[in-house]
Formats: C-alpha cells, sequence, structure tokens
C-alpha cells in the first residue's frame, strides 16, 4: 500500500453506543471539491486498516487527489480501536464521545446504524458519500432509513422531526440486501444476514424499500460479482427491487471478483465483464468494465452514468 508524505494524525476513532443503538466524465468535480467520503466495514473484527480499505483509500486520494482528512473509515468492533496501519490524515469519528469502542457480533445492525446516522448528522448539513462493504451496506441503509421513519434511538431535529443526514451517494460493495449464501456464526449480527430473517423482511417492506419517498434523495450504488461465495450476485444488486445504478461483475476475469476484493480491486481497469443496470432498464453489458474500487470512485463522482 503506498504512502504519502506523513502529516498529523487525526485520531478520532469510531466506536458505536454500546448496548443503546472508462475515464472521467465532464460532470465529476474535482477532487478537492469532492464530498466527504464514509468507508463503512463489513461483519467480522476487529478490522485492520490496511487490510479492509488501505487499496481503497490510497486510490482516492493519491490516484484520484481526494484530501486524506475528507475520507473516514468507520470503526465500530472492539478491538477497532487498536487497529494499526491507518493512513495518516484520515479522519476516524468517535460516534459514541466515550472513548470506548465496545460493539461486537452480538450488537444489533440497527443498533450500529443508528449510532452512524447520529455521526452523520453531526456534519450539519455538509453533504456525504458512502462506500460501505457487506454488512457495511446494510448498516449505512438502515441508518438511513430509521432516520427518515422516524425510528426510535435515530437523530431528529430540535422539533422532533426526522434529521437530514444529507447523504448524497451511496454505494455498497459485495452487500447481502438479499442474505449472504451461506448459514454461519451462531452470533445476532451474521443471523440478521439470514435470508429469512426477521432484519431482511423489516428491511423490503414496502414502505422501507428504496422506490419510497424517503430515499429519493440519495443516489444508490449496489455492487455484487457471481464469483462472491459468501453474497451472491443477485443479492448483492437486490434482485428485484430498486436502485439507481446496479452493477453486477458476471466473472470470467483475468482478476476474480471476490467477496474479499471487491472493496479492494484497484487494478485491471477497463478489463471486467460487467453488467449495469440503470434505474430498473435493460441491463447493459460490457467487457470493459472498472474495477470495483474505481467503479465506486465513480459512482460518487459521476452523475452522467
Amino acid at each position: 500500500m503506498k504512502r504519502t508524505t506523513r502529516s498529523a494524525i487525526i485520531t478520532v476513532v469510531a466506536g458505536i453506543i454500546g448496548a443503546t443503538l472508462t475515464g472521467t466524465s465532464a460532470a465529476q468535480p474535482a477532487a478537492a471539491d469532492q464530498n466527504p467520503v464514509y468507508f463503512v466495514h463489513g461483519w467480522g473484527g476487529p478490522k485492520d486498516c490496511d487490510e479492509t480499505w488501505g487499496n481503497a483509500v490510497d486510490y482516492f486520494a493519491d490516484e484520484q487527489g481526494m484530501q486524506p482528512s475528507k475520507l473516514y473509515l468507520l470503526r465500530y468492533y472492539d478491538g477497532d480501536y487498536e487497529s494499526k496501519n491507518c493512513r495518516d490524515g484520515v479522519n476516524y469519528p468517535d460516534i459514541s464521545n466515550d472513548g470506548n469502542n465496545d460493539g461486537t457480533r452480538d450488537t444489533r445492525i440497527k443498533h450500529v446504524a443508528a449510532a452512524f446516522a447520529h455521526q452523520l448528522a453531526s456534519h450539519d448539513g455538509e453533504k456525504i458519500d458512502i462506500v460501505a462493504h457487506s454488512m457495511g451496506g446494510l448498516v449505512t441503509r438502515v441508518a438511513l432509513l430509521g432516520t427518515a421513519q422516524g425510528w426510535d434511538g435515530f437523530p431528529k431535529d430540535a422539533d422532533g422531526s426526522p434529521a437530514d443526514l444529507n447523504v448524497d451517494d451511496v454505494v455498497t460493495l459485495g452487500t447481502p440486501h438479499q442474505g449472504v449464501s451461506h448459514s454461519g456464526p451462531d452470533d445476532t449480527q451474521w443471523k440478521s444476514m439470514l435470508p429469512d430473517s426477521e432484519f431482511m423482511r423489516v428491511l423490503h417492506l414496502p414502505e422501507n424499500r428504496l422506490s419510497e419517498p424517503w430515499a429519493q434523495s440519495v443516489d444508490w450504488s449496489f455492487a455484487g460479482s457471481n464469483e462472491d461465495e459468501t453474497v451472491k450476485g443477485e443479492s448483492a444488486i437486490d434482485i428485484d427491487y430498486r436502485a439507481n445504478h446496479k452493477y453486477l461483475y458476471l466473472g470470467g476475469n483475468q482478476l476474480k471478483v471476490t467477496h474479499g476484493t471487491i472493496r479492494t480491486e484497484t487494478g485491471g481497469d477497463h478489463h471486467f465483464n460487467l453488467r449495469h443496470v440503470h434505474n430498473g432498464g435493460n441491463p447493459t453489458d460490457t467487457t470493459e468494465g472498472r474495477s470495483p474500487v474505481a467503479l465506486a470512485w465513480r459512482a460518487i463522482t459521476d452523475k452522467d452514468r
């Protein structure tokens, strides 16, 4: 992982509220003007910054010129505070404000989402983009959903109305929008990601779908891969439900897009077999698709995809 010149480290760390909760388009803004970006990791921890988001952070900062201080790595598991190999200048927000990162795999996804929503609300009108991997996409989706629907524990304005989180773009990579592919550990978060869970049922209730008014101010991009053995491609793109953009890596590439590499792969640009569906239209296939990290960058910067 490449490193730029070291600067003062901003080390405000992210936790949860414990038990409570093919090129550049002319439409792209200059990187210096790009919205701050949150990277939200998935299930299992503690997480190592370099292993989890290192390639993506370097791509956004070194290849695309974003200021590291506008990149936020959300951390919510016990032990994430001690995560090493974190890039200088990147923000690590403490959404609990208590100095403790006490989340576990038995902390409900909804509770992590509520804490994340409060962190987003603290930006006070600043537009935000989010790139999330695996369960992190569910955390993100529920953060926006629970806030918009006025759920208990989610941020509200002084008059009691739902807070405006000012999220502009959301990109999910290998997120189990319709559940994981197989059974796993007997913890609350994994069981919530099973296709027949109550969590999945509530997520897809008619009033909670992305086709509803609460979701319309956000540009949603879902990416998945047929080579992902943890989250099937159809689950990752939430097949048969709305999202503005759906990207499916079809397989047969020189570089395999797995559940892990979908958040790390920056190479092989324009050499992936990729399907794109825009706003429910007809699918378009290409053999010159971008790598997943490059695709995430384009998704938050190019409104004319």
